[in-house]
């Protein structure tokens, strides 16, 4: 594959000759070279799948990351992380980091397939600790989604487990996040590019369907794929019976509403397959999320559990306190991070992709360096040497033939002539010298034979052999010549980019020391952003604590809004419990609980709002520090851009130097000239033929 750009860091990738995956949409290549991107692939598009819009969808994607993963964690979304751009400068696809992993789609089903048993042994079903390692794997997934969702912009849409990859540690990563949908201030920036209607709620099948998908399609996608890696199974993966009878695959029983577990199952399925059965072995609360998921929230999809939900009941299903108390430090957290600034290095514009020194070839110097014989130049010298001389075995036997003749025709006209005079001399009576010159006419019609095998039309063929030979020879030193040329040209070349690649590194340096001192100053500003930041989010987590104590008695020692919520829950179920045989005052426990969750609620609000007014204030003084960074960054850029055009303009004077030096080896007379030499040598050899 031909080198290729990225967009924004501007280095120079070479990717693999194969794609290792490719799907609907593109192609993955694992990246050759520089070693530094090794870590990652690249996604090529199909060229009937690149749009505009789709290049204005990742760059979107790439100035609103996740978050920021260390080189050795596996991240949970595979977000895109550079454009990669043709010679052209013209997008036609994306770099993203490389993740290992199986595909949750094998751990989905009853059985391990065969060649997974060893080594993914103790995920299966039937392990002892399976069920245990399967609900921290739907954790993991459920808690990617929380954070997904936390952000408000992104909904998956195409949500499935062939999209989500699984470590050996548990850990999971969401791939294809290029094909999610976007929202910008609560509405649609950019739709998702497909669904998968396994894992499609079933709005998408009533008419009219619309493109906006809302965040509870991803939150029934996440309950289909949580009973899919508990179970082994589809929740919907049964035979309907009655007017149900003949629909056959699952999109038709999602769109009828047909959970295995419907409350009015046995007027709705012929049969159950067996693994459906270990679904009444979780607890009451965490199966009624599944109710909620796919009975409830089959007409009202805002009632389906939400990721954060699944989060909380998962953990509990466990019943694992450090995990339970590490998730809620990292929910409190979360809680405050819509509001924060930015990572400081997501806002410094960097300098460094001006540092590669990689200064690309022109057109010209790459046809210099890329350079080679002529391909028909090549071939006639490259012709099997005992072919060289064809002429001569194509007319040695024809030789033989006419020297044989000619010989033979002068043997038997000196024969004739011998007879006839010795006859003669014998009339005369000169029987003795008649005997002697029979003798010789024999011995010279022996003697001209052999003169006629071995001279017979050697001497035009030798003159005709000798042009040939000299001709190739000619062609054999100019090709030398060319190559001999050719090298010192390229050797010029490289001495020539090397030079003005340490020239350009050295006045890069001194300039990159001054952007630096500037970053410096900058970061010291941002640091006093972040400091007042700090300062108020610590005060607000003490107002919100004293709130939420203040609701009810048994909140005392509680500190996160989540953590309050779930102990009034206990508490409400154990009041209504114990007075489940008077309904008057089961109502009104549950009227007061209401009150406290909307207390509750009101501190949640408040505790927003409090956070929308902080960070309006910081507005302003973000937006002053921003302005001076742009213009101290647009300074050093345009130094760095005038370093640049310094180089380039002294290698364009040189190209033009190399340039006629090039021209002059391939020039068209030079190769008239040769193509002329070999047109002669071969009619040379055709005349050989013929004579």
């Amino acid at each position: 594959m031909h080198s290729l750009y990225l967009s924004k860091r501007k280095d120079k990738i070479i990717l693999a000759s194969k794609p290792f995956a490719a799907g609907g949409e593109g192609q993955l290549f694992k990246i050759r070279t520089p070693k530094n991107y090794q870590d990652r692939v690249a996604k090529i598009y199909h060229p009937h799948k690149l749009t505009e819009e789709k290049i204005a969808k990742i760059r979107l994607l790439l100035k609103d990351p996740l978050a920021h993963y260390r080189p050795e964690e596996q991240p949970s979304f595979v977000w895109p992380e550079d454009i990669i751009e043709n010679e052209r400068g013209e997008a036609i696809g994306f770099i993203m980091r490389m993740v290992s992993g199986k595909k949750l789609e094998l751990f989905c089903l009853p059985t391990l397939p065969k060649k997974m048993r060893e080594e993914w042994g103790r995920f299966a079903l039937s392990a002892k600790m399976g069920r245990e390692f399967r609900l921290r794997i739907a954790f993991n997934l459920a808690n990617a989604l929380y954070r997904l969702q936390q952000s408000e912009k992104y909904v998956l849409v195409d949500f499935k487990p062939e999209n989500v990859l699984l470590q050996t540690d548990g850990q999971i990563s969401i791939v294809d996040v290029d094909s999610l949908q976007i929202l910008e201030n609560g509405k649609l920036r950019f739709k998702a590019a497909v669904t998968t209607p396994e894992y499609a709620a079933a709005e998408y099948y009533r008419r009219p369907r619309s493109n906006y998908f809302s965040p509870s399609w991803d939150n029934f996608a996440l309950a289909v794929i949580i009973y899919k890696l508990l179970l082994g199974i589809h929740p919907f993966a049964a035979s309907a019976k009655g007017k149900w009878e003949n629909l056959a695959s699952l999109h038709q029983k999602i769109e009828a509403g047909l959970f295995v577990h419907h409350p009015k199952a046995d007027q709705l399925f012929s049969s159950v397959p067996p693994p459906h059965q270990n679904y009444h072995s979780f607890s009451a609360e965490f199966r009624n999320l599944f109710q909620l998921a796919f009975v409830e929230g089959h007409k009202s999809p805002e009632l389906r559990p939400n990721a954060e939900k699944w989060c909380w009941m998962i953990l509990q299903e466990m019943q694992d306190g450090k995990l339970r108390t590490a998730f809620e430090k990292k929910m409190s957290a979360q809680t405050f991070a819509a509001y924060r600034l930015p990572a400081l290095e997501s806002i410094l514009p960097n300098l460094n992709q001006y540092a590669s020194g990689e200064l690309s070839l022109s057109p010209t110097l790459r046809m210099a360096i890329d350079w080679k014989t002529p391909i028909h130049f090549k071939q006639f010298l490259e012709a099997d040497p005992a072919k060289k001389y064809s002429a001569v075995s194509e007319v040695w036997l024809l030789n033989i033939l006419i020297g044989l003749f000619i010989t033979f025709s002068l043997r038997m006209l000196l024969i004739f002539v011998s007879s006839s005079f010795a006859s003669w001399l014998e009339e005369m009576g000169q029987n003795r010298l008649a005997f002697l010159i029979f003798l010789f006419f024999v011995a010279w019609s022996i003697i001209s034979l052999f003169i006629g095998l071995l001279f017979g039309g050697a001497y035009p063929r030798q003159k005709l052999q000798n042009s040939i030979h000299d001709l190739i020879q000619s062609l054999e030193h100019r090709e030398k010549q060319m190559l001999r040329e050719q090298e010192v040209l390229q050797e010029n070349i490289k001495k020539s980019m090397q030079k003005h690649r340490l020239s350009w590194q050295k006045k890069f340096g001194v300039a990159l020391l001054d952007w630096e001192a500037k970053e410096e100053a900058l970061a010291a500003t941002y640091q006093e952003l972040l400091t007042a930041e700090k300062e108020f989010e610590t005060a607000a987590k003490k107002e919100v604590v004293h709130l939420i104590q203040a609701v009810h008695p048994a909140l005392q020692n509680v500190r996160t809004l989540w953590r309050a919520e779930e102990i009034l829950d206990k508490i409400e179920q154990q009041a209504v419990l114990a007075q489940k045989n008077n309904p008057e005052e089961k109502g009104r426990i549950k009227k007061q609980f209401a009150a406290y969750r909307a207390a509750l609620k009101k501190v949640n609000l408040k505790l927003q709002e409090k956070m929308k007014a902080y960070k309006l204030s910081q507005e302003e003084r973000y937006q002053e520090f921003r302005d001076r960074m742009q213009l101290e960054y647009e300074k050093e850029e345009q130094k760095m851009k005038a370093l640049y055009r310094e180089t380039y303009a002294n290698i364009w004077k040189e190209e033009e130097r190399f340039h006629r030096k090039s021209l002059a080896l391939w020039s068209p007379a030079a190769l008239e000239e040769i193509d002329s030499d070999i047109v002669k040598a071969k009619k040379l050899k055709d005349k050989l033929t013929r004579w």
